[in-house]
């Protein structure tokens, strides 16, 4: 028994669901690739940030574009040059956090863009793929009751090539699963650095315009 004999014996449900197996798996690949990289990255930009801001400078002297740190100090920025705008509405600190934690905000979610994808698809594979062994086992019954053959050689087999997708379901679960969790923490952890980042940007404004 291969994969193409398996493959063969669908019907077009049994085929649709493989299908959907297999796509929710090549986008769970997908996306773990991806984060991989944004946090490789990251990681990258944090050590150019080290070596941007010299010995007890406050501000960085130079960030790597399109960073996270960049898009902080570039929220600080434009808060500060919009002050005088709002000034006598809000502080000039309370109008810098409000900036900085939108700015945060839109980096929690570029870090956590596709995790509710893969727990969606930890969540509904397994049954999924339980679907199409239910499937096959009634169609692979019938089957059996129409040739009249029901021993156990005869029923064995088609039983045995059904439960095939409930192992295709897990196959794609457990790695979402694994991708979903491991990056749920190491977002905590890239996004500390920067929550620190902004923070000590916003004093070095408030100090560089003597705390107005």
């Amino acid at each position: 028994m291969n994969i193409h004999e398996i493959w063969s014996r669908m019907d077009v449900v049994g085929q649709g669901v493989l299908y959907l197996l297999l796509s929710m798996s090549f986008m769970t690949w997908y996306i773990f690739a991806g984060k991989l990289l944004l946090l490789w990255q990251h990681r990258r930009n944090h050590m150019a940030l080290a070596a941007a801001r010299p010995s007890g400078a406050a501000v960085p002297q130079a960030l790597p574009p399109h960073s996270l740190y960049a898009q902080v100090m570039g929220s600080v920025s434009d808060a500060s040059g919009s002050y005088r705008e709002i000034c006598g509405h809000f502080s000039r600190e309370e109008w810098l956090r409000l900036n900085v934690d939108d700015a945060l905000e839109l980096i929690s979610r570029r870090l956590g863009r596709g995790l509710s994808y893969l727990g969606t698809v930890a969540s509904i594979s397994p049954f999924v793929g339980l679907f199409g062994t239910v499937w096959g086992i009634y169609h692979a019954l019938i089957a059996i009751g129409q040739g009249g053959q029901a021993s156990l050689d005869h029923v064995a087999g088609p039983v045995g090539e059904s439960l095939v997708m409930t192992a295709f379901g897990l196959a794609v679960a457990i790695p979402a699963v694994f991708v979903y969790n491991w990056f749920s923490h190491q977002k905590k952890i890239a996004l500390e650095p920067v929550r620190d980042f902004s923070q000590q940007m916003i004093y070095a404004d408030l100090r560089l315009h003597n705390g107005h």
